[in-house]
């Protein structure tokens, strides 16, 4: 009689192996957003050539020659628990008085002695900020708290473009190309 237990010679009883691994999940949370758009360029004298006597004579406020206005929008803006503000930056230049924005890249054969002065009224969730070169927050008026939604800061901002020469008795000044670039963004505090 033949018995039914094979018996296998070296072979013990099998253990299954043990693998893991870990994994880390990361990102940044951020406490709110918008979108802010404007104007790509702004364009003096619908892109005619400007005499220099055209802003010497221009008073503060410019003439229609030398000011436009634009816009900046705020939209789509969502989140909470911060305070927020517009920051303006670029090139700028206190070389010939009042601080003026200016790039930093135009070369002895562009103009010099010019530069274009910013700034708005603001509006009923913004105040005003009459130089933006010089004081470049557009703060939320005092009444905003952490808690306030941000979608309670769209809306339509105001700006003022004025080119100005500054100092208009400045020696060096002469015309040529004048180019200067601004960013608007928006920060929390």
């Amino acid at each position: 009689m033949i018995s039914g237990v094979i018996a296998l010679a070296g072979i013990t009883d099998v253990v299954a192996g043990t693998a893991s691994t870990t994994l880390r999940f990361t990102t940044t949370f951020i406490g709110g957003g918008c979108v802010v758009s404007g104007p790509s360029s702004i364009t003096f004298n619908n892109g005619e050539p400007l005499l220099a006597a055209d802003i010497e004579a221009a008073t503060e406020a410019g003439t229609p020659k030398t000011s436009t206005t634009f816009e900046i929008t705020l939209s789509e803006c969502q989140g909470w628990g911060l305070i927020p503000k517009i920051k303006v930056s670029g090139d700028k230049t206190t070389a010939f008085g009042s601080t003026l924005f200016r790039s930093s890249a135009l070369g002895p054969e562009d103009s010099d002695g010019y530069g274009v002065y910013l700034n708005t009224p603001g509006n009923n969730i913004f105040n005003s900020n009459n130089n933006l070169a010089a004081n470049s927050d557009i703060t939320v008026k005092g009444n905003w708290k952490k808690e306030d939604q941000l979608s309670g800061i769209n809306s339509t901002l105001p700006i003022s473009a004025v080119l100005r020469c500054g100092n208009c008795t400045y020696e060096g000044r002469h015309g040529g190309k004048f180019q200067a670039n601004v960013t608007f963004d928006l920060i929390y505090e």
